[in-house]
């Protein structure tokens, strides 16, 4: 059983309250875990209970894992599933600094692909230059759809676009 008072996303957080004892884990009391059960959605619920099948443990409770949940399970279905990235290959992101974006870059430059970033300021050109991105583009600076036709022609290969 989970107490879930801490946070109330669809997805929950929250700490192990109990273990049956039939259980075999490694989790303990107190653990604190995400649950990732995509029959139900019950992160509002103040205690949830759940096999250990749905439970990934958790280094410590923060808002912050809710959305990487997520985020990076749609990053990783547009590189993986979707894409079908290989090395080589030229990802566009659209709204790469954002939450699912900066993922979504981190995951196409493992697979190995040349990545291409769009945003909107300076502050985010810089950031997505840290993480590796191998082309920013800012589209309120320049025209994004010339910029793409000058620097990447069709001729070029093949352009993975992901939103």
């Amino acid at each position: 059983m989970l107490n879930m008072n801490r946070f109330s996303p669809p997805q929950p957080i929250g700490i192990v309250d109990h273990i049956g004892s039939s259980v075999k884990t490694e989790l303990k009391l107190g653990s604190p875990v995400l649950v990732t059960d995509p029959t139900r959605f019950d992160g509002f619920a103040e205690y949830v209970y759940k096999t250990t099948d749905y439970l990934v443990p958790l280094p410590d409770l923060r808002p912050e894992y809710l959305v990487s949940y997520g985020s990076g399970l749609t990053a990783s279905i547009g590189i993986d599933i979707a894409g079908r990235v290989k090395p080589g290959d030229k990802v566009l992101i659209v709204a790469a600094a954002g939450g699912t974006g900066q993922i979504a870059v981190q995951w196409a430059k493992y697979r190995g692909a040349y990545v291409i970033g769009t945003t909107s300021s300076e502050e985010k050109a810089a950031y997505l230059k840290s993480i590796g991105v191998n082309c920013v583009i800012n589209y309120k600076q320049v025209d994004l759809d010339q910029t793409l036709t000058e620097k990447f022609p069709v001729s070029r290969g093949c352009l993975i676009v992901l939103f």
